[in-house]
C-alpha cells in the first residue's frame, strides 16, 4: 500500500509540474514574452470567408427565379468547360485528327502520313481564321480537312479539293480511316457563329456518329436546336449531356452538373415562351391586331430603307423619328402589344443589317428598348440579336442618349441567363468590345458622366463574372478588360448616387459598383492575380465603401436613429469583411475618418444580418488594430448585447472569437464577464458542443470557447467557479475528440488552468485527462 501511495504521490507531483508548465506557457504568450508563432496558435482566429447578402428585386415567376438562382452558385469550385473553345484548344490530352482503324500511327504508310499532315494543316488554318472571327473562312478550312479524311487524294497534293458542305453522307469512306469527331464539332461551332444552325446540327450528328460520348457534340447540337426553336430536341440532347457528366468523373471533363441543370432550366423557360407565343399569335390573328402591328413595323422599316438607299434630308429623319416614337408609345401601353411586336418579327425586321446601321441606330434602339421594358419574353428574345446591336454601336460613336439606350438594352439582356450567354458569344472582336466598355467607364469619357450608362456596363460585367472562372476569362482575356482596371475604376463609381429618390425604378450607380466589387472579391478566391490586385488596393477600396456606410448610418446618439437602416448597408458590410479577409493590413486613417469601429459596435444591436457581418469585420480588424477594437468594446460595453450574440446560432462563432480577444485584454474584462453571467453562458456553449458527435462539432468554435475558458480561469477562484458549473468534464471530452491541433492546444491550456482547483484536477484524473494531456504535451510544449 505504501508503495502504491508513493507512486500516486510521484505521479501527482509530476502532473502538477506539467500544469505549471502549461500555465507558465500561457502567461508568457499573453504577456508578450513568447514567440509570434506561439501567439498565433494561442490566439488563433478561425475565419471563413462570407458572401455578402445581395438585395433582390421583387420575385419573378418561379421558373425564371430558379434560373436566376443558379447564378449564385460558386462555379470556381468546378472545372468549367469553355464551350467557346474549339475542341483542339481544350486543356486535355489531344487525339489524332485521323485514326487508322487497323494500323498503329507509327505503322502508317507514307501516303497515310501525308493525309494526316495535310488534314492537320487545314485544321490549323481553320483555327487561325476562327481566331480572326472570319467564321465562313474557318468553315471552308475545316471542310477541307474533313474532305481529306473522307476522300484521301491519290496525288501528293490536296490543293485541288474544294469545300464540300454536304460531306456528311459517309463518315468514313476510306476502309482504314475515320474522321475525328473534333473536326466536326469545330466546324459546328463556326456554323453556330454565322447562324447556320441547320448545318451545325448535321455536323454535331456526324460527330456523335463517330463518338457518342463526345460531350461537346451533344452540347453544341442542343444550342443549334435552340436556334431552330426545336426545344424538345435541345432538351433531349442536354439530358444526354447530363448522363455523360454523371458517369464521367474525370477532372478534365470541364462541365459541372450544375451548369447542365442551369441550361435545362433555360430551355424549360424557352419552351413555355414558345407555347405562350403560339397561343398569343392565334389571338392576335383573330382580332386583327397582328395585321396592324405588322403594318406599323413594315412602314417603319420602309422609312429606314429609304435612308439607307441614300435619300437624305430633314424630312426623312422626321418621318423615321415619327414612326419610331409612335411604335414606342404603342408598345408602352400594354405587355400584349410588346409581345405582338415580337410575334410579328419586329426584332428580325428592324435589326436586319439593311435596316440597322450606325445612321439608323437613334431611331431603332428606342423601339427595341421599349419592347424589352414591357415584356420579359422580349428580354430573352433579344439574345439572338445582341451581337448585331453591340457590333453596330461599338463601331460608331453615337450621341450620349443613344449610348444610354443601347447599354440599357445590353443590361436588360444580361438580366436573363440566355442573354448572358449571348453577350459572351458576340461575334464582335473581343478586344474591340472591351475597348468599347472601357471607353464608357473611363473618367475621361463624356459618357462616363452618365450614371445610367456606367451602371448598365458595370451590371453586365457583374453578370459575366458570376459565371465563375469562365466569366473571368471572358472579361480579362477575350475582352481585354483587366481586373486592375476595374478595381481602379470602381472607387470613382462607388461614391456616386447616394441620394436615392423614393420610388425610383432605376438602381443607383454605387449599387452596381459594389455588386461588381463583390464579384471581383469572389474571383480573388480562385485567381492569384486577382488576389494580388485586391491586396494592393485595400485602402482605396475600403474608403468609398465606408464613405457609403457612413452616409447611410448615423452614429448612436445622433439626431437620426440607425434603426431605419438603409438596405444597402448589409452587403457593404459583407464586402468590408471580404476585403479585410484578402488583405488584413492597418487602415488607421479610414477607421478614424468614418468612425468605423464605433459604427461596427452600433451594428451589433441591430436586426440580422448586421450583427454577424459587424462581428466578422471586427474579428478581421483584431490583427492590425487589436488595441483599438478592445478599447471600443470597453467604451461601449453596456450597449453590446454579447450574451445574446453568443446564444444566437448565426453569430456565435464570430462572437466567441471576439470574446476571446476581449477577455485576454485584462482581469477587469474577466470580472465584468463574470458579473453579467458570462461564465454560465460559456458553460452552456461548451456543453452543447460536447454532447455532439465528434464529426458534428465545430472545431473553430470549440477552439475559441476553450480560449475564453482559459482566460477566465487565470486565478484559482475563477477556476473553482468554472468547475462548479460542471465545465471540466465537457472540456476533457472535447479534448479527447479534437482533431485540429490549434483546438487541441487551446483545450489543453483550458484544462491546465482549471487544474488549479483540486476538484477539477481530480475530475481530469478520473476521466484519464492526464494521459490525454501527456500525449499532447510534445505538441503543446
Amino acid at each position: 500500500m505504501e508503495s502504491i501511495l508513493a507512486g500516486l504521490t510521484e505521479q501527482l507531483t509530476e502532473f502538477e509540474s506539467f500544469v505549471d508548465s502549461y500555465t507558465s506557457q500561457m502567461d508568457d504568450i499573453l504577456s508578450g514574452k513568447s514567440s509570434i508563432d506561439d501567439k498565433e496558435w494561442a490566439r488563433s482566429q478561425f475565419q471563413e470567408p462570407i458572401t455578402a447578402p445581395t438585395i433582390s428585386k421583387e420575385a419573378a415567376k418561379a421558373a425564371e427565379a430558379a434560373v436566376k438562382e443558379s447564378r449564385s452558385i460558386d462555379y470556381s469550385k468546378w472545372d468549367a468547360m469553355n464551350f467557346e473553345e474549339r475542341d483542339d484548344e481544350t486543356p486535355v490530352k489531344k487525339s489524332p485528327i485521323l485514326t487508322p482503324r487497323s494500323l498503329k500511327k507509327d505503322a502508317c504508310s507514307p501516303a497515310m502520313k501525308h493525309v494526316l499532315e495535310v488534314a492537320d494543316a487545314y485544321r490549323l488554318e481553320g483555327n487561325a481564321q476562327f481566331k480572326k472571327e472570319d467564321f465562313a473562312a474557318a468553315v471552308a478550312e475545316y471542310t477541307k480537312a474533313i474532305n481529306v479524311c473522307l476522300q484521301p487524294p491519290q496525288s501528293r497534293t490536296c490543293d485541288s479539293l474544294l469545300p464540300d458542305v454536304e460531306s456528311h453522307s459517309s463518315f468514313s469512306s476510306h476502309p482504314n480511316l475515320t474522321v475525328d469527331a473534333k473536326l466536326y464539332t469545330n466546324r459546328a461551332l463556326a456554323y453556330l457563329r454565322i447562324g447556320n444552325h441547320a448545318m451545325a446540327v448535321r455536323d454535331c450528328s456526324a460527330a456523335i456518329a463517330v463518338d457518342e460520348t463526345c460531350i461537346k457534340a451533344w452540347w453544341r447540337r442542343a444550342e443549334a436546336w435552340r436556334g431552330l426553336r426545336e426545344f424538345f430536341k435541345a432538351k433531349s440532347d442536354v439530358i444526354q449531356v447530363r448522363e455523360i457528366v454523371k458517369q464521367d468523373q474525370r477532372p478534365d471533363l470541364g462541365l459541372s452538373i450544375l451548369e447542365v441543370e442551369r441550361m435545362l432550366a433555360i430551355i424549360d423557360i424557352e419552351m413555355k415562351d414558345a407555347q405562350r407565343e403560339k397561343t398569343l399569335a392565334k389571338e392576335l390573328s383573330s382580332d386583327g391586331s397582328a395585321t396592324v402591328m405588322q403594318t406599323l413595323i413594315d412602314s417603319f422599316a420602309k422609312s429606314l430603307g429609304k435612308r439607307q438607299a441614300g435619300v437624305a434630308g430633314t424630312a426623312l429623319d422626321a418621318e423615321a423619328r415619327a414612326a419610331s416614337e409612335m411604335l414606342v408609345r404603342l408598345i408602352c401601353l400594354d405587355t400584349s402589344i410588346a409581345d405582338a411586336f415580337r410575334i410579328c418579327r419586329g426584332f428580325d425586321t428592324l435589326l436586319a443589317p439593311k435596316h440597322f446601321t450606325s445612321e439608323t441606330v437613334p431611331f431603332v434602339l428606342p423601339v427595341i428598348s421599349a419592347s424589352l421594358a414591357a415584356s420579359p419574353s422580349n428580354r430573352r428574345e433579344i439574345a439572338s440579336h445582341i451581337g448585331q446591336i453591340v457590333a453596330t454601336i461599338s463601331a460608331s460613336r453615337p450621341e450620349a442618349s443613344t449610348i444610354e439606350i443601347g447599354t440599357g438594352i445590353l443590361f436588360s439582356a444580361a438580366c436573363e441567363d440566355v442573354g448572358i450567354d449571348a453577350i459572351c458569344k458576340i461575334n464582335v472582336a473581343g478586344k474591340q468590345f472591351g475597348a468599347f466598355l472601357k471607353r464608357l467607364l473611363s473618367k475621361e469619357e463624356d459618357a462616363s458622366n452618365n450614371e445610367l450608362v456606367a451602371g448598365h456596363i458595370i451590371g453586365v460585367l457583374t453578370a459575366v463574372f458570376h459565371l465563375g472562372p469562365n466569366g473571368q476569362q471572358i472579361v480579362t482575356s477575350k475582352w481585354d478588360v483587366s481586373i486592375e482596371f476595374l478595381l481602379d475604376m470602381l472607387p470613382h463609381h462607388l461614391v456616386s448616387g447616394f441620394q436615392i429618390a423614393e420610388g425610383t425604378p432605376v438602381e443607383p450607380l454605387f449599387v452596381h459598383a459594389y455588386r461588381l466589387l463583390d464579384a471581383l472579391l469572389a474571383a480573388g478566391a480562385s485567381s492569384p492575380a486577382a488576389l494580388k490586385a485586391i491586396t494592393s488596393r485595400q485602402a482605396s477600396l475600403l474608403e468609398p465603401v465606408w464613405a457609403a456606410i457612413a452616409n447611410f448610418t448615423p452614429l448612436r446618439g445622433s439626431s437620426s436613429s440607425p434603426s431605419s437602416l438603409n438596405p444597402h448597408v448589409a452587403p457593404l458590410l459583407g464586402i468590408t469583411h471580404n476585403i479585410l479577409l484578402k488583405a488584413p493590413t492597418p487602415i488607421p486613417t479610414i477607421l478614424d475618418k468614418h468612425s468605423v469601429l464605433r459604427r461596427l459596435v452600433d451594428f451589433l444591436s441591430l436586426p440580422s444580418p448586421h450583427p454577424m457581418l459587424a462581428l466578422k469585420s471586427l474579428s478581421r480588424l483584431l490583427g492590425p488594430h487589436n488595441a483599438e477594437v478592445i478599447a471600443t468594446l470597453d467604451g461601449w460595453w453596456d450597449d453590446v448585447p454579447m450574451l445574446q450574440l453568443l446564444t444566437a446560432e448565426e453569430t456565435v462563432k464570430p462572437a466567441a472569437q471576439l470574446m476571446a480577444a476581449w477577455l485576454a485584454s485584462g482581469d477587469a474584462q474577466v470580472a465584468e464577464w463574470l458579473r453579467c453571467g458570462g461564465f454560465k453562458v460559456l458553460r452552456d456553449l461548451v456543453t452543447r458542443q460536447a454532447v455532439l458527435d465528434s464529426a458534428a462539432r465545430d472545431e473553430n468554435l470549440v477552439g475559441n470557447l476553450a480560449l475564453c475558458v482559459a482566460e477566465c480561469a487565470r486565478n484559482a477562484s475563477n477556476a473553482k467557479r468554472l468547475h462548479l458549473l460542471d465545465i471540466t468534464e465537457s472540456l476533457v471530452l472535447l479534448l479527447r475528440g479534437a482533431r485540429c491541433s490549434k483546438t487541441q492546444k487551446n483545450l489543453a491550456i483550458a484544462c491546465a488552468r482549471l487544474s488549479q482547483n483540486a476538484a477539477a484536477l481530480e475530475t481530469i484524473r478520473r476521466l484519464q485527462g492526464v494521459e490525454l494531456m501527456y500525449n499532447l504535451g510534445s505538441k503543446i510544449l
